[in-house]
């Protein structure tokens, strides 16, 4: 079943010129959909050199994965960001509706930087210390924080739980400038493609998209494949880490808890960064 709304990617249409409102529509595959009001959504600009959309189009704009990361950074409540009254493309539609007050990098960067110069942070006497993963679509949201506090202390690894630990944290605090206060930014990543299909994301020179986040993805794959060993035959206890390996291992870990839940979600791949979310927290915070 579909809620309003929804944005799925099908297979090619067998008759596309049939598309309108109140129609019932084919797929060469076979499906059938009833269309509803087309909604008003605008496409990515095609590279100059093509006339075409299609997968090996890179999604421009910085940070339609981080954006994800810096929106749930802190844990601030935001507001605002996708879904105002200009048209939207399709990725930022689904953005919109799977990841409710989601921001653009920009928008983040004007929001924190308003709220945080009441309480005296400047570019001069704050040191920002992130914690997001190694992807690079992170690293638009790390420069943009550069671009208003200099740059930042990085603690992060793979799907952006804060690998540096307990002796990251007390380098970082010997790096805050005299008298200066520190600006934590952490949190996951997930990709959303051209198509508005939540996990991928379009990458550059590649013709075909890939998991964002990766390593959420590989844990979320083991949870999977666990949920179809029978009770009582799963390992009682974790297997060895390995040293090649480590963070992986770590990240399956801590995701493992939340298997349940997960496999339940209507869209794991939606559930999924919160869930890494509240095991990055807990880690945080401990």
């Amino acid at each position: 079943t579909l809620n309003d709304g929804d944005i799925i990617t099908t297979s090619p249409l067998a008759n596309p010129g049939q598309a309108a409102t109140a129609v019932t529509v084919s797929t060469m595959t076979g499906s059938e959909y009833m269309l509803g009001t087309p909604m008003q959504v605008r496409r990515a600009s095609p590279p100059a050199e093509s006339g075409t959309v299609d997968r090996s189009t890179v999604i421009k704009g910085a940070g339609i994965a981080s954006l994800i990361a810096g929106g749930f950074a802190l844990g601030l409540g935001v507001g605002g960001g996708f879904g105002g009254p200009q048209p939207m493309t399709v990725p930022e539609a689904k953005i919109a509706a799977a990841f409710n007050g989601a921001l653009s990098n920009d928008a983040f960067l004007k929001m924190i930087s308003g709220v945080l110069s009441t309480y005296g942070y400047g570019p001069k006497n704050t040191l920002v210390a992130t914690s997001l993963c190694c992807d690079e679509v992170n690293r638009p949201l790390e420069k943009a924080l550069a671009s208003a506090y200099d740059e930042p202390f990085v603690m992060g690894g793979l799907a952006g739980f804060p690998f540096g630990g307990v002796t990251s944290f007390g380098a970082m605090a010997h790096h805050i400038p005299d008298g200066g206060s520190c600006l934590v930014v952490f949190g996951p990543h997930v990709g959303v493609d051209q198509y508005g299909s939540v996990g991928t994301v379009n990458r550059r020179g590649r013709a075909k998209g890939g998991a964002c986040c990766g390593s959420a993805a590989a844990a979320l794959a083991k949870i999977r494949k666990g949920a179809m060993v029978p009770p009582g035959e799963a390992p009682t206890t974790l297997p060895a880490t390995d040293s090649l390996d480590a963070q992986q291992a770590y990240v399956d870990a801590q995701l493992a808890p939340f298997g349940p839940r997960l496999l339940n979600a209507d869209d794991r791949n939606v559930e999924l960064p919160f869930a890494l979310y509240e095991a990055q927290k807990a880690m945080m915070d401990s």
